[in-house]
């Protein structure tokens, strides 16, 4: 990984280059516990460069995905938030943060999304599914619902996220607490599920709610 950092690096330019090699050498990567945390210090200051940069940036983020040949629940966090805000400060006008539909006219898209951070969260098929009907029983749907079998969960993801962008703000909010339900259902807070509910949150445009239980 480290390699992999320093060859993408210099894609970014020498200064990017030396600033990696000095992080490396200072201490070890970040573990994934705090790579959130990271990014959202890091964030704003990204928001703030032009939009060329942030072109540069999300190339470097899709180098490094390709690098390894797959991808990772951060590195699909970085890239399509990154992808969302060039897009958006460059269309300004066309942005919406919400829309009419209604969560009922979206259950596909819904069941695909809980599935995804149901796996993401448990290593073992029952308390994912355990996981998944606490959220589904939040949504006042049947909890008897199976939980959706997907084979490729970045596809799925892609597919469903822009259509529950279209929901009412009432229904988002009523979305983003069954996945919250969801995530901490067993108490446990793994990276991953929060980074997924950081991204969803992200792009369909609603804030990330307040969580309290521990990694």
């Amino acid at each position: 990984m480290e390699q992999q950092l320093l060859i993408i690096a210099q894609n970014m330019g020498t200064d990017s280059e030396s600033q990696v090699r000095a992080l490396l050498d200072a201490g070890d990567l970040p573990r994934p516990e705090q790579r959130l945390p990271l990014l959202e210090m890091a964030f704003p200051a990204l928001k703030r460069r032009p939009p060329d940069y942030v072109t540069k940036v999300l190339a470097t983020v899709n180098a490094l995905i390709e690098a390894d040949g797959r991808i990772d629940v951060f590195e699909y966090l970085l890239a399509r938030v990154i992808s969302q805000h060039l897009w958006e400060s460059q269309n300004p006008h066309a942005v919406k943060v919400a829309g009419r539909k209604s969560l009922k006219g979206c259950t596909r898209e819904v069941l695909q999304v809980m599935s995804i951070l149901a796996a993401h969260g448990h290593a073992g098929k029952d308390e994912a599914e355990a996981s998944f009907k606490a959220g589904v029983s939040t949504l006042g749907l049947d909890d008897s619902t199976p939980m959706p079998q997907l084979e490729n969960w970045v596809t799925s993801l892609d597919q469903a996220l822009p259509k529950l962008d279209q929901l009412k703000s009432t229904e988002k909010e009523i979305l983003v607490r069954a996945l919250t339900e969801l995530v901490l259902h067993d108490g446990v807070l793994a990276p991953s599920e929060l980074e997924l509910l950081r991204v969803t949150c992200d792009l369909i445009h609603v804030p990330l709610p307040l969580l309290t239980q521990s990694f």
